[in-house]
């Protein structure tokens, strides 16, 4: 039997997508501390995890601010999108608690901005736009 794969996250992101859902969070480090950002994606076209595959073992689902176990298989990481992460589907999700309102500063990235006025992102470039 294959060692189970967990990773431990902090959820900023749960919307719809396509017939099932978008989820993407913060890893939770062994020290408390937040990690990467990490998406968990099926093997699906689209990459949707769907309300089954995201549900906890006791049918509720996850919420934004959730910490949660997700069981992986492997980094699923594409050209603009370095943080998926293959779900392991037979294996369902853990609720592990919640991040408190005044720890979120904590998890802010220190970055630049993602986007400046007069780029595009069509076809995920972030040269001129082709309009």
């Amino acid at each position: 039997m294959q060692n189970l794969k967990i990773k431990r996250i902090g959820c900023f992101a749960n919307s719809r997508k396509l017939g099932g859902r978008c989820i993407a969070g913060k890893e939770w480090l062994t020290d408390g501390l937040p990690g990467q950002w990490i998406r968990p994606v099926s093997d699906r076209e689209f990459e949707e995890v769907s309300v089954y595959e995201q549900r906890y073992r006791d049918g509720r689902e996850p919420r934004v601010l959730d910490i949660m176990d997700v069981p992986v298989l492997w980094a699923n990481p594409k050209t603009f999108q370095q943080e998926n992460w293959l779900i392991d589907s037979a294996h369902r999700w853990g609720k592990a608690g919640r991040i408190c309102w005044e720890d979120l500063p904590t998890w802010i990235d220190e970055n630049a901005p993602l986007w400046v006025n007069g780029n595009s992102s069509r076809d995920g470039c972030g040269g001129e736009s082709a309009f």
